[in-house]
């Protein structure tokens, strides 16, 4: 099993880990790297609602610091691309010094070998094979934009990459905005086209069920409002939609 991050403190090493009085920080050495990453034959990674790395579906690994999880995400979105050390540097610690450049480094081999991640990295350029990882903002894109709106929401959980605020640059938050303004959108599309085609279900329970889901995601959005309470009314329930129609009006 993959180690999890825990912490003690005092001053002794002893085959990989390092401990000190509160932490025991696990640093795998190359021969534990290399047996992690052959026995590593699956990664699902969860972007959208929560964030999370889950080995064969089911061990959850939480990599040292957010910065870390964020390298690892920024990369895991951006497969088969190649990186520049000092671009990743700048995006992440905020300038391309012998110390961010350090930090980089130190993070792309805990990245290896806690997720058994192929990255290859030259000079100058790194890459991320992407290989069998699972990621779940990918796989809700390619079913939107496939018109497979079911399959798409069953992925959506809620904003991408909640968590990671503060965490780095500005440059990297303003990457995040923009996923998360993607992601929305296909999110509202999909929620749309559901409702349209159970419309004339009868009894409409399809329409309800993706309706409520639609308004309970995004609780202030009007249109979401508003498919609601017309979803209510077309099940004859009149209370509820004149309720849902007073609250956009006084909003």
């Amino acid at each position: 099993m993959v180690s999890h991050v825990y912490q003690y403190k005092t001053c002794a090493t002893l085959s990989g880990l390092r401990l000190v009085t509160h932490q025991m920080i696990y640093r795998p050495n190359r021969m534990t790297c290399r047996m992690e990453e052959r026995r590593v034959s699956d990664l699902s990674v969860q972007t959208l609602g929560r964030i999370r790395f889950l080995l064969d579906h089911e061990s959850e690994v939480r990599l040292r610091t957010r910065k870390h999880a964020a390298l690892a995400l920024y990369l895991l979105s951006r497969p088969s691309r190649d990186h520049s050390r000092g671009g990743l540097a700048e995006l992440l610690w905020g300038h391309r010094g012998s110390r961010a450049r350090a930090s980089l480094t130190q993070a792309l081999y805990e990245i290896r070998c806690m997720l058994g991640l192929a990255i290859s990295s030259g000079t100058d350029a790194i890459r991320m094979q992407s290989g069998r990882t699972r990621l779940d903002a990918r796989r809700f894109e390619e079913a939107a934009l496939a018109g497979d709106h079911e399959s798409a929401l069953a992925y959506y959980h809620g904003r991408f990459a909640p968590g990671l605020a503060r965490c780095a640059t500005r440059d990297f938050e303003e990457w995040c905005e923009r996923e998360r303004t993607r992601y929305h959108c296909l999110a509202h599309i999909s929620f749309g086209a559901l409702c349209d085609r159970y419309s004339r279900d009868d009894p409409p329970e399809a329409l309800l069920h993706f309706a409520h889901s639609w308004v309970r995601r995004f609780p202030t959005d009007d249109v979401a409002q508003q498919r609601f309470a017309e979803a209510l009314d077309r099940a004859g329930e009149r209370r509820g939609a004149a309720a849902v129609e007073a609250l956009l009006r006084s909003s």
